[in-house]
């Protein structure tokens, strides 16, 4: 799913040695004087990665391969300070010359580089290929395969990611080895054991951000919605670029009727993730309940173009359509919806809006009795909750606003 990848954030640098960075400018200064010598080039970038000088390891290595284009090492170094900056098709150009170019195999820890920056292109199915592949030693080892883990779960074999994770050896598996392990249990329905993964990530780290997503999704699920807040909040301050945080708290905040701000953690958490299908659904029926027809009609828009086949984006047009009053439309919608989705409550939502409109307030009611009786509405919701609440002041013979 969108937002189930690793947090890249920089940690605080360790201190650095001021012996390493008084040699560190030496070396600069014999470089000024020997500027083709590549020998000292490589070994004051390796002092300057040991000092952390992130500027001047920059202009070392981008000139070193001014002059020496096919270096390894430079390219090695190269894709390492590109990834670091997040910039991860460089790092990949970088490290695919070296895999190519390399007369023996790489290290292993420039394949897992270029497994990392393929991860983060979505490159997930090449990305398992050279994960699978390596052998080896910690802490690398744990990386790899929580990785390797995160690819499995792109690739849609959760199963299969929790047996990587379960391969690493207890004493080596740290913080975000236990987050994604309780992340991929809650989604394979596994609620005793992503809680207990999650709590023991979130001893060893208060801010592991899948081990909050995963306890906050456990504790909304079994209505300690409490509970959820809290986590969904830290992970949301922590994390603040994390959609599916943003739309976890959304869910929590529509719980407790905050539709204004549920609104505006869903416009977030769109903008964030913009192919998460629940989220544009969520924000169109927030706008419905609010009877903006336009805005509505807008995200269920974008949730079409993310997956044309899901039956109540068409059931949301139906009912946008019917907020409009515009029949012929709504139920061409309905028949789409029904096709696709046989057990879908937008369409009842859009009929009853339609008989609504119209005065017939007795079919209203007829209808709303035979779904409540044999329709299958979402329930242990929110969403379903406010339907059911909407559907039922629908049918009734008094006046109530169309939306």
């Amino acid at each position: 799913m969108e937002n189930f990848k690793q947090d890249t954030s920089v940690a605080p640098a360790p201190a650095v040695n001021d012996d390493v960075v008084n040699r560190f400018a030496r070396f600069i200064q014999f470089l000024s004087l020997d500027p083709k010598n590549l020998s000292l080039r490589l070994d004051a970038i390796e002092l300057g990665i040991e000092s952390q000088a992130w500027d001047a390891l920059r202009s070392l290595i981008e000139d070193g391969l001014d002059q020496f284009p096919t270096n390894i090492s430079l390219h090695v170094h190269a894709g390492m300070v590109a990834l670091r900056d997040k910039k991860y098709p460089q790092a990949c150009e970088h490290f695919e010359l070296v895999v190519s170019s390399s007369p023996s195999l790489p290290q292993p820890s420039v394949l897992y580089n270029y497994a990392f920056a393929l991860f983060y292109l979505a490159e997930y199915e090449k990305a398992y290929s050279i994960l699978a592949g390596l052998d080896l030693l910690p802490p690398i080892r744990a990386s790899a395969n929580v990785l390797l883990a995160r690819c499995l779960h792109h690739l849609g074999k959760p199963e299969r990611a929790i047996e990587a994770l379960q391969l690493i050896p207890a004493e080596e598996r740290d913080a975000e080895t236990q987050g994604v392990l309780a992340l991929l249990l809650h989604e394979t329905s596994n609620a005793a054991g992503a809680s207990e993964a999650a709590n023991r990530a979130l001893l060893l780290n208060p801010l592991q951000l899948d081990a909050l997503l995963a306890r906050a999704s456990v504790e909304a699920e079994s209505d300690r919605y409490d509970n959820a807040r809290r986590d969904y909040i830290v992970a949301t301050t922590a994390h603040p670029t994390c959609g599916r945080a943003w739309s976890g708290l959304a869910q929590i905040d529509m719980r407790d009727m905050q539709f204004d701000k549920a609104r505006d953690e869903l416009e977030l958490a769109v903008k964030l993730m913009p192919n998460h299908i629940g989220s544009w659904h969520m924000l169109a029926w927030i706008h419905i309940l609010y009877g903006r027809a336009d805005e509505a009609k807008y995200a269920f828009e974008r949730a079409y173009e993310i997956d044309r086949s899901f039956g109540e984006t068409h059931g949301g047009f139906a009912v946008v359509a019917a907020m409009q009053q515009q029949r012929k439309l709504s139920e061409q919608h309905m028949r789409r919806a029904r096709k696709l989705n046989p057990e879908g409550f937008s369409v009842y939502y859009a009929e009853l809006l339609l008989l609504k409109s119209e005065g017939r307030h007795e079919e209203a009611k007829a209808l709303y009795e035979n779904v409540m009786s044999t329709a299958k509405l979402p329930s242990g919701d929110i969403m379903g909750v406010l339907v059911e609440q909407r559907l039922a002041e629908l049918s009734a013979s008094s006046e109530s606003p169309l939306h």
